[in-house]
């Protein structure tokens, strides 16, 4: 009896689920030069959020930041973002209503606009903003610890289009040609 009360707490805890805060990427070919965006959503908070802020680091000889937003749905305050090489500090928001994680759609806390600089390989790493004005909070005021996942992006340098080595294959057999008659 004890190890089946014991079983089903641990299967309860296994299964109950908590937050998460991660990043959607807009595209997955990220050449030289290209224009992308990152969403940092959220999903399985147990209830509506006051207020988050993130700070989120990447490697600034491969990426360029180029603007922040902050969701419409934190409609109380939205921060000022610090930006810096290789960081953009205390991205974050509050509202009076709380967003509601709702089935099938994540809380969508902020979107950032990078160009790619060079080829490489940049990590995006987020954590809890250092500056404390914007805080996790539920809608009850209680503290609330999401876990983070990190990503990262793989600039490659910008591939030589296909037309352009068809034309020189063609025109290669075209030289080949001329010089036999020759």
């Amino acid at each position: 009896m004890k190890n089946l009360i014991l079983s089903l707490a641990l299967l309860v805890s296994s299964s109950a689920s908590h937050a998460v805060v991660m990043m959607e990427i807009e595209k997955s070919d990220v050449t030289v030069n290209d224009i992308f965006t990152v969403n940092v959503i959220g999903k399985d908070f147990a209830k509506p959020l006051a207020g988050f802020g993130i700070d989120l680091d990447f490697n600034p000889s491969v990426l360029k930041l180029n603007s922040i937003s902050i969701d419409d749905s934190w409609e109380f305050a939205k921060s000022t973002p610090k930006q810096q090489a290789g960081k953009a500090e205390d991205v974050g928001g509050a509202s009076f209503f709380g967003v509601e994680n709702k089935p099938g759609a994540p809380i969508k806390f902020a979107r950032f606009e990078f160009m790619a600089i060079a080829d490489g390989l940049s990590e995006l790493l987020l954590k809890v903003a250092d500056d404390k004005v914007f805080v996790w909070a539920d809608s009850e005021g209680n503290s609330v610890t999401p876990e983070f996942v990190n990503s990262q992006i793989q600039v490659s340098s910008v591939p030589v289009p296909a037309a352009f080595w068809l034309m020189g294959s063609a025109m290669g057999w075209m030289m080949m040609l001329g010089r036999k008659r020759a």
